[in-house]
């Protein structure tokens, strides 16, 4: 057989295998799209369309203050971790009553997970928090002013200790409490993301050694049973793994 023979064999298989490509990347499209559009409608069922102007209804949002939970809340966690945020995106929600704000973080050392849990190999966890902001395709900014659990806001590149729950039958996680490590101290974190200026510590304005990053990191990884009440942990504490980041 000839080489211009093979010409018209080779460009069939070609097509065939540019085929076969561009169907396997549509069903990762779909799968990725039918993936969004389930957890954006599990993050529904507010009072009224937030997409619309202001000025044509009135809308009211949720206002829940949170749970008391102790300073550590291991025992009330899915899962616990010390991680770098590396990127922070709202959504709207299915039904556009509300956004849902997904912070991803690179995890650094993980204290506690919930059964049979493995990391993804890019070693990402993402924390969901309802309420926002986010600026529509026509360009205009629409807020949801929800009130509901834990309202601190971590920023890209902050690192922090995530204290985490299932939720909508173990599909999603939501924050229960976080923490920001800088400087080698540990602050709560503000509503607004801005960097924080209050210390962790078992009394207010009388920093301790939850006030300080290893002291406090020292107290999540040892296995002591204490009060609540103080703060400090309550359970035992299995470290199920640790990994640092690239630099």
């Amino acid at each position: 057989m000839s080489r211009k023979s093979f010409v018209p064999i080779i460009a069939a298989a070609v097509a065939l295998t540019l085929v076969g490509l561009t169907q396997l990347l549509a069903q990762v499209s779909a799968d990725s799209s039918e993936a969004r559009q389930a957890k954006s409608v599990r993050y529904g069922g507010g009072r009224c369309d937030i997409t619309t102007k202001a000025e044509d209804h009135e809308c009211f949002f949720e206002q829940y203050e949170p749970a008391a939970l102790p300073l550590i809340p291991v025992e009330q966690s899915t899962i616990a971790f010390l991680g770098q945020v590396t990127d922070v995106k709202p959504y709207l929600s299915a039904d556009r009553t509300h956004i849902y704000t997904e912070t991803t973080f690179r995890v650094e050392e993980l204290f506690k997970s919930a059964e049979n849990f493995k990391l993804p190999s890019d070693q990402t966890l993402i924390a969901d928090q309802l309420g926002g902001s986010m600026k529509l395709p026509s360009g205009r900014i629409i807020h949801d002013n929800t009130r509901s659990g834990y309202m601190g806001k971590p920023r890209v590149g902050g690192r922090y200790v995530l204290f985490l729950k299932a939720i909508h039958e173990s599909k999603d996680l939501e924050v229960l409490r976080a923490y920001e490590l800088r400087d080698g101290k540990v602050f709560k974190v503000t509503e607004d993301g801005s960097p924080s200026n209050v210390l962790l510590s078992r009394t207010p304005n009388k920093p301790d050694s939850l006030s300080d990053e290893q002291g406090f990191l020292q107290t999540i990884r040892q296995h002591d049973t204490v009060d609540p009440k103080t703060g400090n942990l309550h359970v035992t504490i299995p470290v199920v793994a640790s990994s640092k980041p690239k630099r």
